[in-house]
């Protein structure tokens, strides 16, 4: 049975906000073989000095980025312990981030800004973060990922599919209407490790198409699903809870206890979530 050197994060008690350590699980920088136990809530451990997400992401690097509830994000490096708030970014986009040198964002402003704002109040235009202002980019999303490889995938208003491989200057649709599934949600690790869901089916994209996974977490409430980009470790959450999905035995086995409103998969691997209430 294939091995994973996973470090796996989570949290399970109450933070109210930054800057207030309420965490009572210990977190060691390091990594653990810990195939065996990704399945066991108390293997995921807590961020510490974290508060409240809308969003998380964490890089091919491990760098992590949290979108606050305050608007801003924070950035964690690899192997440190505290946030950084990145007020230079401003508190108005929704932020994805590829590494810690190649970050995107949603929001208005972009290259097709007019045009996104014509398909209604969740369609936002594309920006990248050139390291001192915002930049604009053509395509519109209601949610995208991308990955440091240069590649950015994500979904409209009319769940159809569309990715760039250079950075969103030029966009290609992949999936939707006559092209593939209505998905819902899509997420990458890299260019060749794509996931997706339209709410009732699990979807993998390793270069050939969308194609649904011979078994299925759930009927329906799927939310969102991310895969590492080693192709192992895959996680789908929504109304079910979380289940991984086992390559090699080709089932999904739940994460008894574990709640998210979201998850984020990187390189070597690592995966973070954020519960509930959006602590990371």
């Amino acid at each position: 049975m294939r091995k994973t050197l996973a470090c796996l994060l989570f949290l399970f008690c109450t933070v109210l906000g930054w800057g207030q350590n309420a965490y009572t699980t210990p977190y060691t920088v390091g990594n653990t073989d810990d195939t065996a136990n990704l399945g066991i809530i108390s293997h995921w451990k807590a961020l510490p000095n974290g508060g409240a997400c809308n969003l998380l992401n964490i890089g091919s690097d491990g760098v992590m980025l949290c979108q606050g509830t305050d608007g801003y994000p924070y950035q964690r490096i690899t192997g440190a312990t505290t946030w950084t708030k990145l007020t230079s970014l401003g508190n108005q986009m929704h932020v994805v981030m590829a590494n810690a040198g190649i970050t995107y964002a949603l929001g208005p402003g972009g290259l097709d800004w007019a045009i996104c704002q014509t398909q209604g109040s969740n369609s936002y235009s594309v920006l990248q973060w050139s390291g001192s202002a915002w930049t604009a980019k053509h395509g519109c999303y209601r949610q995208m990922a991308a990955t440091s490889d240069g590649f950015i995938i994500g979904t409209n208003v009319s769940n159809d599919t569309w990715e760039s491989s250079d950075g969103g200057n030029t966009y290609t649709q992949i999936s939707g209407h006559t092209k593939g599934p209505n998905l819902t949600y899509v997420s990458a690790s890299q260019s060749s490790e794509i996931c997706g869901t339209d709410g009732s089916k699990v979807y993998l994209d390793t270069g050939g198409g969308f194609v649904a996974l011979p078994a299925q977490p759930a009927t329906s409430g799927i939310a969102g699903c991310v895969v590492t980009n080693d192709g192992i470790n895959m996680y789908a959450w929504g109304t079910f809870g979380v289940q991984r999905w086992d390559f090699l035995a080709g089932t999904w086995n739940v994460v008894t206890g574990l709640s998210v409103n979201g998850m984020s998969a990187g390189y070597n691997p690592m995966t973070v979530a954020v519960d509930t209430a959006g602590h990371p």
